[in-house]
């Protein structure tokens, strides 16, 4: 699942031309790559997880079953799908998009409104230990 967020992350750093962070993502993903212990990956039960994780007091939306399982097979496929093969972007970008209720979907998409008075609907960079800060914080 990280991979799909540093796939995800790469993105956003695309459509904001960001090429320091397109390269910093792209060489996050190399390394994800490189750790990736497919042996793992393969014998993982996923019925397993999902009885593990299934409890009384939250529900697993069917949605987010199906991108687990779907994102399995993506990197069982080789994970130079994830790189360059439009099912992984495609993938992941549908998932974004699903996993928030449409009042608070922000879609994928560069932003070419300028000026100082400026409201973007980019989304930031989720950020986390070790991630690119948007340097002056601003959306786009």
């Amino acid at each position: 699942m990280h991979g799909a967020a540093l796939l995800y992350n790469l993105a956003l750093s695309e459509l904001r031309q960001r090429d320091d962070w397109i390269d910093t993502y792209r060489e996050r993903l190399e390394a994800w790559s490189d750790e990736l212990d497919l042996g793992a990956v393969r014998t993982w039960s996923l019925d397993d997880f999902w009885n593990v994780v299934e409890h009384p007091t939250h529900a697993i939306r069917p949605a987010a079953k199906r991108f687990v399982t779907e994102w399995r097979e993506l990197v069982l496929a080789g994970p130079e799908q994830v790189f360059s093969a439009p099912a992984g972007r495609q993938l992941v970008e549908e998932r974004s998009a699903g996993s928030r209720p449409a009042s608070h979907a922000t879609p994928i998409m560069p932003c070419a409104t300028a000026g100082p008075v400026h409201r973007c609907r980019t989304p930031q960079l989720p950020l986390g230990a070790g991630q690119i800060p948007s340097p002056g914080s601003r959306a786009c």
